[in-house]
């Protein structure tokens, strides 16, 4: 061998041989992070397929997708913490800084988040349906529709009234009907159901 090359390609050899040793935990760990991420969005896309062939016949599809959608965030949460711990990432810090940064949130947006947890809880019970007449405090009129924040009432005189989620979650709430196909029906007064 060429005197002048001898110790380039030595040190090359030495270079690539550290490089190898460095490598191949890593490449360890990458191959089980994508094992386990395939393992659990695997099981987390049977857990939302379950979810949506339980809840079909009683939520409407919004309620679904808000629901789907809940499931795919906690499984992209899951995902991401199972890598950082097998990349040996201290999460501790972490789950603490985000503890202190969700309160410091919760505390700023505090009705927001209880119209929100009050709209999740509608959607999913559904106390009335679009289409329905219904009466909360002063507000009487049809419900036109239910997000996770605010129902939409149609009042007769045409105007729309935006009722916060937390305020039907808290006060009594007066339906003046169920729906039997397209048409709203009134329920049966009296104790014999003569109305």
């Amino acid at each position: 061998m060429d005197p002048i090359l001898a110790p380039l390609t030595r040190g090359f050899l030495a270079w690539w041989e550290e490089t190898l040793r460095a490598a191949t935990p890593f490449a360890i760990h990458l191959l089980q992070a994508l094992l386990v991420a395939a393992v659990v969005w695997g099981v987390g896309a049977r857990v939302r397929a379950g979810m949506r062939r339980a809840v079909r016949p009683r939520l409407e599809d919004h309620t679904i997708f808000v629901l789907d959608r809940a499931l795919v965030l906690l499984t992209w949460l899951l995902i991401l913490g199972a890598t950082l711990a097998i990349f040996g990432v201290d999460l501790t810090a972490g789950v603490t800084a985000l503890g202190i940064v969700t309160l410091a949130a919760s505390l700023a947006v505090q009705d927001i988040l209880k119209n929100f947890v009050a709209g999740l809880y509608l959607l999913i019970e559904q106390p009335f349906r679009i289409g329905q007449r219904i009466k909360i405090k002063e507000y009487e009129g049809v419900v036109q529709s239910v997000s996770v924040r605010v129902t939409v009432l149609q009042c007769d005189d045409g105007a729309q009234v935006m009722v916060p989620n937390q305020i039907l979650f808290s006060e009594a709430i007066i339906n003046r009907g169920r729906l039997v196909g397209a048409e709203s029906v009134a329920p049966p007064a009296g104790p014999e159901g003569v109305a």
